[in-house]
């Protein structure tokens, strides 16, 4: 997929961005979490919902990098892969910042997600 979105952006004359979406499917988590912070300067749609694709990485560490990017760029679009973090990860350095983009964004959608990971 990101190889797709690469190329599309390549054909568009981005080269951070199509620097950052390929660096997305690298083997070397460090160089995953970099793109990952490339894409929140870039701002733009394609760039969001790949820091929302990188909400599902196999690497804790790319995980959180994606939720705190996500607390930042602060778009509505991702508050389902938010809600879906703040209570699933099972690491919780990454679900406290999901959770702090969710009450930032004050959307109705992740009230009942905020209530259920505020109760004891």
């Amino acid at each position: 997929m990101f190889k797709f979105l690469s190329r599309q952006r390549e054909q568009k004359g981005d080269p951070v961005l199509t620097s950052a979406l390929r660096d997305l499917s690298s083997e070397n988590y460090t160089v995953r979490t970099e793109a990952v912070e490339k894409l929140k300067k870039q701002g733009t749609p394609l760039a969001t919902e790949s820091v929302m694709t990188a909400l599902q990485s196999p690497n804790a560490n790319v995980r959180q990098c994606a939720a705190i990017v996500l607390l930042h760029i602060g778009n509505h679009r991702a508050v389902g892969s938010l809600c879906s973090v703040a209570v699933h990860d099972p690491e919780r350095f990454v679900r406290e910042p999901a959770v702090m983009a969710l009450a930032r964004l004050k959307d109705r959608r992740s009230m009942e997600t905020l209530l259920s990971v505020a109760r004891p």
